[in-house]
């Protein structure tokens, strides 16, 4: 296997070995295949802030 760590996590009945490898840009690119475009187009839809009430008199 290449590189020097290997991440182990339980799959079935047995586990499944594969090298760790971190590539920010594939990290990147992965995040972005999930992005959703659309996601609050319109905006938020909130009521207005309550207006401040002093601390100290």
């Amino acid at each position: 296997m290449p590189g020097t760590e290997v991440s182990i996590r339980p799959m079935g009945r047995g586990v499944l070995i594969e090298p760790v490898s971190f590539d920010v840009d594939e990290w990147l690119a992965d995040l972005r295949a999930h992005q959703d475009p659309t996601f609050m187009e319109e905006g938020r839809e909130q009521p207005p802030m309550p207006a401040e009430k002093p601390i100290f008199d």
